[in-house]
């Protein structure tokens, strides 16, 4: 990792940490699935939709740096986690050794500690046991409004059915089968989650966890989430 990346009194373990995973994310490889896997096609959009052509004006860090902010030790430690180079215990300790631990990110690791669901919505992310689940939940609208749906009824112990998404498609009465799946059809979407996606009579459905086991969070201020209510 560039020294202009490293700060003074950091321990060595740290430095060495951080140095395996910028080796691991600034290659093509890893950054071509960080632009599939990881960007939105609002951030493609900014780096110029063309991969390439974004890799050779810095790699992959300076492209993270540049959509979504932040240093680059930050931006390296957060790829090596959502490309499951590095586990959750030790992205944590990364970020608490390098300063990088926030309200939001404290926020998070209580939900992801005490629910197996967890879904944000300043950034629009979903977790699911502790694993970002790589959807351009930006893009795909209508999966984030049902799955958001799905999610806040069973914290509430009820069922959906049609009458949920009336304003999504009001001549469709089988609107949130079909979002469903279309959902459990994407590639990232985990098939233990799909499995807990009940389908009932007449049309209803249930997402099959406690509301323990469930997070909806939103952003109430630029420092903070908080639950939704």
């Amino acid at each position: 990792m560039p020294n202009m990346y490293i700060r003074a009194g950091w321990p060595d373990g740290v430095v060495d940490e951080l140095r395996t995973c910028f080796l691991q994310v600034q290659n093509i490889v890893s950054g071509r699935r960080v632009w599939d896997w990881l960007f939105s096609s609002v951030e493609r959009a900014k780096l110029g939709n063309e991969f390439l052509t974004a890799w050779a004006d810095g790699g992959i860090v300076r492209m993270w740096t540049s959509v979504r902010g932040g240093s680059a030790h930050r931006a390296v430690i957060d790829m090596a986690r959502s490309l499951t180079l590095i586990d959750e215990t030790k992205h944590r300790w990364l970020l608490a050794e390098t300063g990088e631990m926030s309200d939001d990110d404290i926020a998070l690791m209580n939900a992801a500690n005490s629910a197996d669901l967890v879904l944000t919505a300043v950034p629009r992310c979903v977790f699911w046991q502790g694993i970002p689940i790589e959807i351009d939940w930006d893009k795909h609208q209508s999966f984030w409004d049902y799955l958001r749906t799905l999610a806040i009824a069973a914290q509430r112990c009820k069922r959906i059915d049609a009458s949920d998404f009336l304003k999504s498609n009001e001549s469709d009465g089988d609107y949130h089968v079909k979002i469903k799946l279309r959902l459990i059809a994407m590639a990232h979407f985990p098939t233990d989650l799909a499995d807990l996606i009940v389908s009932l009579s007449n049309g209803r459905q249930i997402l099959d966890l406690p509301p323990e086991s469930i997070s909806v969070l939103k952003m109430v201020s630029k420092v903070a989430i908080r639950e939704s209510v």
